[in-house]
Parts: structure tokens; sequence; C-alpha cells
């Protein structure tokens, strides 16, 4: 291990700045989205269950079935954080403080979780710093990390196109700090866990490699990431199925069983979990009330059939060029890339470019398709955020690199309005983020929750500003590139 740490120094310093600028920026106070995650992982490991009953007042994104409380969505997520919870019970074993305890519970329950129904004595005995310090964690080695990973295999894949580490760097950059996957890094979210194992499914079949090479070990592998990652988000179908369809054309018709049976794995996992917990496997979270009284938040999934409706064309628009959620328009970025992978599809390695070009796709259309298309009260078009890697492989192409200027410029207008998102969102528009950003100036949540929390809960005359961090964070960043070991080679695609 330490070994291949060493052998692959920028690599390295890729993995160490992304992760770093993340646990930088997480966001501490967790929303209705990311409690019921944490609330699936207490109950899993606390007191054995799936049901959420306990702490259910703190999300609305719940089911009701047969009498108990489950978490509105898949489960994935909430098991793979299983040893970062099973550590934190073990450190604040060590150091039994409850941090923030000032902080007015009942206005977080009732007003900003809207939690009308909760009980006073819910709102008096609720852990509220305890579910700050691990929603942290969590996003810190969840969420933050997988998403860290994908970065450093985005770097390899463009990598091994152009031959240029710097372009490498760029659009790895470009899928971590200069997209909404930004601010799904430092929340408890499930997009881009689901990105990541969809993205490591891609990378372990080699897309540039011979047909010869596609080991059944590898297609098996890759089947089973691949299904791992709808266990994670249900919105990683589209590209789960794209991924084995992939695998079958490229692979021999004797290897075809072997990724098959493998996505079958996670997928009979799903089935029974829906079976063992709402009475039918195809019953999932989202076709149920979430609570007695009615559907609630659920409530877009009753529409059409099962969510789903024919998308019209404005809808697309929303989704492409629409300052509301237009994919375009939060990471400009993305349109270079989609114009270097129309170009690519051209070429003599043409099944790969399709492949990816069809990643965006499937994914924008069926995005479209959804009633609740828009995902609530976010930042970016959230549902598309398992096609952001495969997509900004279209900047290493022949065509987008001979526009470095212009590509330079997209990529930093991209970095910018997703660093404001990460600081000021949640929000449904760029202009809120970027006029905040500009009338109040470089912050991150964490400071904005303590600067908030001295001023209003205790007695503390502290001044909080984020200058000081922000300076460590670039002493730290400066430390870890300060020797550079990058080639100064020509960008040029195979």
């Amino acid at each position: 291990m330490i070994r291949i740490w060493t052998s692959y120094p920028t690599e390295r310093r890729l993995f160490l700045t992304v992760w770093l600028i993340f646990i930088f920026h997480l966001a501490p106070v967790p929303g209705a989205n990311e409690n019921r995650y944490i609330d699936l992982v207490r109950s899993l490991v606390d007191e054995g269950r799936f049901a959420i009953d306990t702490y259910h007042h703190n999300t609305l994104d719940k089911s009701y079935y047969n009498g108990h409380y489950y978490a509105g969505a898949a489960p994935g997520p909430s098991i793979i954080a299983i040893p970062v919870y099973l550590f934190y019970k073990g450190l604040t074993a060590l150091t039994p403080v409850v941090p923030f305890s000032q902080y007015d519970t009942t206005q977080y329950v009732r007003s900003f979780l809207k939690a009308g129904q909760a009980s006073d004595r819910f709102i008096e005995t609720y852990p509220f710093g305890e579910f700050v310090l691990l929603h942290m964690l969590l996003s810190a080695f969840v969420s933050g990390l997988t998403t860290a990973l994908t970065a450093v295999m985005v770097y390899r894949c463009a990598w091994q196109m152009t031959k240029d580490e710097y372009t490498g760097l760029l659009i790895a950059f470009a899928a971590s700090i200069g997209s909404i996957c930004f601010f799904y890094a430092v929340r408890l979210y499930a997009h881009n866990i689901s990105m990541f194992f969809l993205f490591s499914s891609f990378m372990l079949i080699h897309p540039w490699s011979a047909r010869s090479l596609l080991s059944p070990l590898r297609l098996g592998g890759s089947g089973l990431l691949a299904g791992v990652a709808v266990i994670m988000d249900y919105t990683a179908g589209p590209i789960t199925g794209l991924l084995i369809g992939y695998m079958l054309w490229q692979s021999p018709r004797q290897n075809w069983l072997f990724p098959i049976i493998s996505v079958l794995g996670p997928a009979l996992f799903m089935m029974g979990y829906h079976y063992a917990l709402f009475g039918h496997p195809l019953t999932t979270p989202y076709s149920l009330p979430t609570d007695p009284s009615g559907y609630g938040s659920h409530s877009e999934y009753q529409k059409g059939l099962g969510g789903f409706d024919l998308p019209g064309l404005d809808r697309l628009w929303d989704l492409t060029f629409g300052m509301y959620r237009g994919i375009f328009m939060y990471m400009p970025v993305l349109l270079a890339a989609l114009a270097g992978l129309i170009y690519r599809i051209r070429q003599d390695d043409r099944m790969v470019w399709v492949f990816i070009l069809g990643t965006f796709l499937v994914q924008m259309l069926f995005n479209a398709t959804m009633h609740y298309w828009y995902g609530g009260w976010d930042f970016g078009p959230r549902y598309l955020v398992p096609m952001i890697p495969f997509v900004l492989l279209g900047l290493a192409t022949e065509f987008v690199l001979r526009w470095k200027r212009v590509l330079l410029m997209l990529f930093i207008i991209s970095v910018l309005i997703n660093w404001a998102g990460v600081q000021y969102g949640p929000s449904d528009s760029i202009p809120g983020v970027m006029t905040m950003f500009i009338l109040s100036g470089p912050t991150t949540p964490f400071y904005e929750f303590l600067s908030y929390y001295f001023k209003t809960y205790t007695q503390w005359d502290v001044a909080i500003s984020a200058t000081g961090a922000y300076f460590i964070l670039i002493i730290l960043l400066f430390m870890i590139w300060r020797r550079p070991q990058i080639s100064r080679t020509v960008s040029t695609a195979e």
C-alpha cells in the first residue's frame, strides 16, 4: 500500500488536495436529506433494525409502512457509513462532551426541518450536537472521500487519453470542484457515492483496452460495482444499465454471463430489502406515504407512471440552459466537454465515446421524465450527478484542447459558481449565491455556523472569520504541491 502511495505522486497530491478542500468546506447542519441516512445508520448500529422510528421527526424524506418509519431512499450510504459511525461512537465514548448544547433545537426541528408534529419531549432530548458532528464526519469519510477518489480516477482516465498531466489535472478538478459534485461532496448525499461506484465500474473494464483483456474477473467486478451504485442511489439505474450493455458489446459472447450474474447480486439484495420492509420486491420507499396523514414530499412520485411521464421541451430546457436547474449554467465547462464528445464519436474508437455520450443522454432523459425533476431545495440538477465524470472526459479531446484559453475560462467560471454554491447554498438560483459571494466574500459553511452560534447563543464576544482558515488551507496546499512532478508534454488526443 505504501509503495502504491509513493509510486503515484500526482495522484496522491490530487487526492489530498481535493479531499482537504472538501473537509475545509464541510456543511455542519444536516437537513432532511442528510438526516434520513444518519437516522438509518444509527438505527442499524444502535437498534439492529432498518426502521428509523426513534428520530424520524428530523426528516421529511421518510416512508411510513405497517406502523414504522423508514428512510425514504436507498439504504446504501447508511450501510457503508457503519464503520465511520462505529469510530464516532468510540471517539465520543472517550470524550463525552456534547457540543452546541445551547442551540435552539425547537427552531431547528419545527422551522428548519418543518417537523410540526414533533413532540416537546422529542425536541428536549434531541441530540443536535451529536448529529452535527456525525454529519461532518460522515460527509468527510463517505461522500467527500468517494468524490476525491473519483477525481483521481478521472485524472488517470484523462491522462491515459492525452498523456498530459496538466490536462488530466484540469479535468479532475473540473469534476470535483468545478461541478455540482462539489456541493454534494460536503454533505451526506447519495449522488456522489453512486457516481464513485459507476465510474469505478467503468475504469475496471479499461475502456481503451483490447477486448481480449476483458477477463471474466474484470467483467464480474465491473458488473458488481455497477449494481452497487443502485444500492447507493436509485437514480444510478440508467447508467448502470448502460454499463452492462457496454460490457456485453465489448466482451466475447462466452463471457456475457459474468457481468449479468454479478449485477444480479445487488439487484436481488434490493428486491429482498423491499420485500422484507415493504411487502413487495418492487415497492420502493418513494411509492409509500411519509406518515399516516398522507404522501407529503412523496406526492410527486404518485403522479403519472410511478412518478414518471413524457418530458416536455420546457423541462429539457430547464435541465440544460435554464437558470433554475440548467446543468450548463451551473457548469459551463460541461458544454465544451459535450462538444468534444460529439466530435470524438466520429473517430476510430467511437464505441467508448458513444457510450460516454449515452451516459449524458440517458441520465438527462431519465431526469426529464421525473415529476420531481428539480430535486427540491438544493443546488443544481442533482439527479444528473452520476453522468458528470463521464461527460467531462470529452475535454480530453483534440478538438477541445485547441481552444485552451476558452477552456480555461469556462473552467474558472465553473469553479467560481460551484465554490459560491458550497459557501452560500442551498439555493434555487446561481444569481442568489453569486450575489452573496460578491457582497459577503469567501467563507465556509462551518464558519458561518460558528459565527451564528456564538453571536446568538453564547456570551462569547468572538469575531469569527474564515480568512485565517483560508490562509492555513493555502499553506497546506502549497506543502502538498511544493515539489510538483509534472511532465510538460504537449496535449494530444489519441
